[in-house]
C-alpha cells in the first residue's frame, strides 16, 4: 500500500491510524509525503514515524501551484517537468518495495 499523507496534524494522526491497520493485516506500506514543505516540523514528525516503523519513505513532493491546475485539466503529475524524475523515482521504489 501506499500511504500519501501531508504534514499537519491531521496528516500524522491519519497516518498513525493507517499504520496500525497495516500492522495487524500485515500489509506492506510505503509513504507519499506530499506538500512536504508547508509545515517542516510535522514533516519531520511522519519522516521520524516512517523510520521508527521501518517503513521507506519514497517521495517528498514539493507543493506546487501547478499540481491543482495540471489535476483540474487530467494531467498527471509527470506533466511537471520537475516532479516527472522523483515521481518516476518514486513508483519504481514502490514496485520494488511492494
Amino acid at each position: 500500500m501506499i500511504a500519501v499523507t501531508e504534514p499537519g496534524v491531521a496528516g500524522v494522526h491519519d497516518l498513525e491510524r493507517l499504520i496500525q491497520l497495516t500492522d495487524f493485516f500485515k500489509v506492506k506500506t510505503a509513504i507519499i509525503l506530499n506538500k512536504a514543505d508547508l509545515h517542516p516540523a510535522s514533516a519531520q514528525e511522519i519522516k521520524d514515524l516512517a523510520r521508527a516503523k521501518d517503513i521507506p519513505l519514497i517521495a517528498e513532493i514539493p507543493f506546487l501551484e501547478e499540481i491543482p491546475k495540471n489535476l483540474s485539466r487530467g494531467l498527471g503529475l509527470n506533466a511537471i517537468p520537475q516532479l516527472s524524475p522523483p515521481i518516476e523515482a518514486a513508483l519504481n521504489r514502490a514496485i520494488e518495495l511492494l
